[in-house]
C-alpha cells in the first residue's frame, strides 16, 4: 500500500491475514514494487486493486439481491409478472 494509506485501513487489512508493507508515493508505485515482490518470491501474491473491487461490488449486489428480492422476479424492464395481465 502506498505509504499515505490510512492507518484503519492498513490494520483491517492486516486483521485479515495479509502482509502489509507500505511502499511508495502512489498506489501506482505501491503497484509496482507489489508486482516486483511477487516475482522475485514465489510466497508472495499480487492482487490487482481491480479485481479487488469487483469482488466487492459482486459480493454487495449479492446482499443487496437477499435483502430486496421480491417474490416474483423482474424481467429486464422492470414489469413484475404479478402486474402482468
Amino acid at each position: 500500500m502506498p505509504k499515505g494509506t490510512p492507518f484503519v485501513k492498513v490494520r483491517k487489512t492486516a486483521e485479515y491475514g495479509a502482509g502489509v508493507e507500505l511502499q511508495g508515493k502512489s498506489l501506482e508505485e505501491a503497484a509496482t514494487f507489489t508486482q516486483t515482490q511477487a516475482q522475485k518470491n514465489s510466497s508472495h501474491s499480487f492482487i490487482h486493486t481491480t479485481t479487488i473491487l469487483l469482488n466487492q461490488l459482486a459480493h454487495c449486489l449479492k446482499l443487496r439481491r437477499a435483502r430486496y428480492m421480491e417474490p416474483f422476479e423482474s424481467d429486464h424492464l422492470g414489469v413484475h409478472r404479478s402486474d402482468a395481465v
